[in-house]
């Protein structure tokens, strides 16, 4: 019996597979580690090709060397994935609070104040 789950083929490429949609539409799908969260995204070229699968594997070992870096940021790779805005649009992989403590500790541009006697 089928439960209702969504079946997944395997790709020769680790952490890119071919995942079968209701009605029979597949797509591909990219999976990493990200934040102690296992994330599975489709790629941004989803038509499961030969071609598409390669590139789906060169792009997951961009992530998860960004990700090593601590420069991985959600939505450049998966723009349209709900999981972009739950991880925040921020610089590279920084939290907000890092990302806030590094703004603030730049100085502020001086912008003269208006004067009150010549109106500007």
């Amino acid at each position: 019996m089928d439960h209702g789950r969504r079946t997944g083929r395997k790709s020769p490429y680790q952490g890119v597979r071919i995942r079968s949609h209701a009605g029979g539409v597949q797509t591909v799908q990219i999976a990493f580690s990200y934040g102690g969260r296992e994330c599975r995204d489709t790629s941004p070229r989803p038509e499961p090709s030969a071609e598409n699968l390669l590139w789906a594997h060169r792009v997951r070992q961009v992530i998860l060397k960004e990700i090593e870096l601590d420069t991985f940021d959600y939505a450049r790779h998966f723009p349209q994935s709900p999981r972009a805005i739950q991880v925040g649009r921020t610089e590279g992989n920084r939290s907000s609070a890092r990302f806030l403590m590094t703004i603030s500790a730049k100085p502020r541009p001086c912008t003269p104040r208006r004067s009150m006697d010549t109106g500007r």
